[in-house]
Order: C-alpha cells, then sequence, then structure tokens
C-alpha cells in the first residue's frame, strides 16, 4: 500500500481593520489555496503568530492598536533582514511619493484612486459599470 503524503497549504496572515477589507483578503487567498488566520490589530497579530507561525503576511499599515510597519521590527513576529526591511520601506515610500497613498485602505481601479472605508454598496457602484454588470 502506497502513502500518499498531502503537503499542509501555507498559512497567511491578514491583519486588517477594516472588516470589507479584511473579509475581501481572506476569501481572495483562500480561494488561492491558502490557509488564513485573519485578526484587526497589531497585539492579536503577535498572539497569533507565536500560536501559527505563519509563512506570510498581509498587514494593514494604520491599525487600531498601533502601525503595521511596527510589526515588521518585532523579531518574534517576523525575522527579516535589515535589507528586507529596507526594502518593504522603500516600497511603502514609493507608494506614498508616486502614487501619494496617505490613507489605508487605497484602492486603485481603473486608475483613480479610491482611499479610506468602502461599503460593499460604494464598490459595486464603482465597479459595476467597469464590467458592464
Amino acid at each position: 500500500m502506497a502513502i500518499t503524503m498531502v503537503a499542509a497549504r501555507p498559512m497567511v496572515l491578514v491583519v486588517e481593520d477594516e472588516p470589507l477589507v479584511a473579509s475581501l483578503l481572506h476569501q481572495v487567498l483562500k480561494d488561492a489555496g491558502f490557509s488564513v488566520q485573519s485578526c484587526n490589530g497589531a497585539v492579536e497579530a503577535r498572539a497569533i503568530v507565536r500560536e501559527f507561525d505563519p509563512d506570510g503576511a498581509l498587514i494593514d499599515v494604520n491599525l487600531p492598536d498601533g502601525r503595521g510597519t511596527d510589526l515588521l521590527r518585532d523579531k518574534a513576529f517576523v525575522n527579516m533582514t535589515k535589507e528586507e526591511y529596507d526594502a518593504v520601506n522603500a516600497v511603502k515610500e514609493k507608494a506614498m511619493t508616486t502614487f501619494k497613498v496617505n490613507a489605508t485602505p487605497t484602492f486603485f481601479i481603473n486608475g483613480q484612486k479610491y482611499q479610506g472605508e468602502m461599503t460593499i454598496e460604494g464598490m459595486e457602484k464603482v465597479i459595476k459599470p467597469i464590467v458592464g454588470a
């Protein structure tokens, strides 16, 4: 009898305090084959990392109990070299300077920038004319 080993799905942590964005990210990642853990703050994110040791994370910059970038400095959260940390900050700086991203969430849809929380109805109002629905 042959034994087949099935690899565990990679686990991604989503740290996002906007419910609509968190739900969207969770579903997209799950549909892509990832195992997903979600939370809405830095304190809870640290606890999840200690318990589950995720393979990756998507982190909101502005959280109710701190800044997402502060988690990148936390050795318990991520083991990142200085070069990797500098690369993450370079992407953040480019978003801020080139694309004028200064709020989370920020969506770019068909060349238009939408900042701040958007309801499902608001998102539909923007997307439906584009996709012809």
